[in-house]
Formats: C-alpha cells, sequence, structure tokens
C-alpha cells in the first residue's frame, strides 16, 4: 500500500505499487497542474514479512501553453470586412491580457497579415479581417496565442466572394433616323 502526505498533489489512487520476484516499483501520478512536495509512504507485505519505506516527492512546476478557442470557416464579400469574429484565449500561468496574439494569412494577396485586427481583452477576444482590394478566393488565416514560452494556433478559411464587374465600354453613337413625313 501507499499513501501521500499531501493527497491534492498526489492522490492515494494514483500510487501503484507492483512487484516482481521481489522486486517492487512505485509508479507515482502527481495531479496535473499542481506542483510542491509530498512524503510518500510506502509498504509492502509478503503476508509474513512487512517493509517500509517513504521517499520525499517533488513536483517542479512546469509552463503549460495558452489555449485558443476554434473558429468556425468565415465567408465575406469582396472589398467588405468581416464582422467581429468571437474567440477565447486562456493561460493557467499567466493573465490573459499578458498573452500575445498574431495572426498569419497563407495568401497574403487576399488578406495581408497586417488586414487582421485584433480587440477584446482578458479573455474574450475578437478578430477582424478585411481582404485586399478588389480580391476574391480563399485563404487560410492561422490566429495564435503565445506566452513567455509556449503557443497555441487556431485556422479558419476565409471565403472572399467576388463582387461583379462592370466594365467600361466607351461611348456609344446611335444615328438618329428621319422618319419621312
Amino acid at each position: 500500500s501507499a499513501d501521500a502526505d499531501n493527497p491534492i498533489l498526489v492522490p492515494n489512487d494514483q500510487i501503484e505499487i507492483s512487484c516482481l520476484d521481489g522486486i517492487c516499483q512505485a509508479m507515482i501520478t502527481p495531479s496535473q497542474n499542481d506542483n510542491g512536495e509530498t512524503m510518500i509512504y510506502l509498504r509492502v507485505s509478503d503476508g509474513e514479512k512487512t517493509a517500509a519505506s517513504q521517499i520525499k516527492l517533488i513536483v517542479e512546476p512546469t509552463n503549460d501553453p495558452p489555449t485558443i478557442s476554434n473558429i468556425t470557416d468565415q465567408r465575406t464579400d469582396e472589398n467588405i470586412a468581416t464582422g467581429s469574429i468571437v474567440f477565447t484565449i486562456n493561460d493557467l500561468e499567466s493573465a490573459a491580457d499578458d498573452l500575445f496574439l498574431m495572426a498569419r494569412s497563407n495568401n497574403p494577396l487576399l488578406v495581408p497579415d497586417e488586414n487582421v485586427v485584433f480587440g477584446g481583452t482578458g479573455k474574450n477576444r475578437f478578430v477582424t479581417v478585411m481582404p485586399g482590394n478588389d480580391q476574391s478566393g480563399s485563404a487560410v488565416i492561422t490566429l495564435t496565442v503565445r506566452d513567455q514560452s509556449a503557443a497555441a494556433s487556431t485556422s479558419f478559411t476565409l471565403s472572399v466572394n467576388a463582387a461583379p464587374d462592370i466594365t467600361d465600354i466607351g461611348d456609344i453613337i446611335i444615328a438618329k433616323r428621319i422618319a419621312p413625313v
């Protein structure tokens, strides 16, 4: 059997002891996103004799990457910006306002990176995308959120519908016909 003096850091059901040919091993799984130290008390018995030991376990903190919500594919018309496309960001170790956002387009003629504009504060954000002038087609837009050492991304496809074009056909001259009287 085994138990920890800090069951929040290491729940007792996350300490597994296995023995084979008199050699025992302990598999210890700390709680996700937790850190600190605890004493682990181990006891094994063969029915006649019992052996006990203890170890100090130190779980060091690690940086978890931030998160960004998924965005569904979007559609707009030529020369028309999208509406506000909402999404959320989060990070276990950093305040949302301390995270960095960036955008990349795989089709910079259709959507230049600088035409992807972020807004919002905290966890609740939005992005507006303006297609390039007189451009139509599709582009994959990738939004990335970054903390000091890790990043996460989400991508969506923006389809830009072509506007009808009117071509200049020049002046038209019509001869005036005079009807007989």
